[in-house]
């Protein structure tokens, strides 16, 4: 008699340890709107549409700076009992680019910095594409979190 009230308790503290503590329908809507595969999918691509902004914002509004440079290296060959030298004082029997010409090497920067500025129109176009597919995003996911009536 004693086990089988051991028993019999041991029973009834496991379901009294597994049952659920809320049994509020306002709980699990809430739970299930946090845990939604496609709710958290149109909060990441509401993000990425305000991302998109940015990247739009900075394409057609920013300056754009762009910097080059070369290095051209004229060696002279079989000049002052070397077989190739860079200088400004060759031998007479040395081959190569001329003296006067290179100076042994020639150097060239550039830094071209450009703005668009007839590009407003295309902007706004932008923007307002954008939008829309940002407002459609959130009117989804609020029909997706609407209760069934």
């Amino acid at each position: 008699m004693r086990t089988i009230l051991l028993l019999l308790l041991l029973i009834l503290k496991s379901i009294a340890a597994f049952s659920q503590e809320n049994t509020n329908l306002d709980y699990f809507r809430k739970q299930a709107i946090e845990n939604a595969p496609t709710l958290n999918e149109n909060k990441n691509l509401l993000k990425r549409g305000e991302i998109e902004n940015s990247i739009i914002d900075a394409q057609n509004n920013a300056f754009l700076v762009n910097a080059t440079s070369e290095v051209l290296v004229a060696p002279y060959f079989n000049t002052n009992s070397q077989l190739i030298a860079i200088t400004t004082t060759p031998s007479s029997k040395a081959f190569g680019y001329d003296v006067g010409i290179t100076n042994g090497c020639l150097y060239a920067a550039q830094v071209l910095v450009t703005k668009n500025l007839f590009n407003k129109v295309i902007t706004e176009n932008l923007l307002f594409q954008n939008k829309i597919i940002n407002t459609t995003i959130a009117f989804l996911s609020e029909e997706l979190t609407q209760p069934y009536s």
